[in-house]
């Protein structure tokens, strides 16, 4: 009975603890998030959280071409106001967590307001950075 009592009282604050841990909010429902692929790959799942006074994009890119193997470009990200006014330009990168799957995943910190964005736009461009 002792060993169910402290197995319950455990579950509960980690529970509790789990609930209260994170401080950031989902803000995916308010704005709109747009995707635009490449010819090589396209861009799978993307959220928009808040974490105190900015943004953070997290997503995948998925290779098109069946198979393993690098997926060249970049991802770049734009932040559009109410009136499609550009906020916020920029360039990011991505990495895959080996070399078998054929995804990878990107992770930006914006600093936005949240109540300023309407849109976030995610491409996917084949080349690099400079071109």
């Amino acid at each position: 009975m002792k060993g169910y009592l402290s197995i319950l009282l455990s579950t509960i604050t980690l529970s509790g603890c789990a609930m209260f841990a994170g401080i950031e909010d989902s803000v995916t429902d308010s704005i709109i998030i747009e995707k635009v692929d490449s010819r090589l790959a396209s861009v799978g799942n993307v959220t928009v959280t808040q974490i105190e006074s900015a943004l953070r994009v997290r997503g995948e890119v998925i290779r098109k071409i069946a198979g393993r193997g690098p997926i060249y470009g970049h991802i770049h990200i734009e932040v559009l106001g109410a009136d499609d006014r550009l906020l916020l330009d920029i360039g990011g990168d991505y990495r895959r967590r080996n070399t078998k799957v054929r995804s990878a995943g990107f992770s930006e910190m914006l600093n936005i307001d949240a109540a300023a964005a309407k849109k976030v736009v995610v491409t996917h461009h084949a080349r690099r950075h400079n071109y």
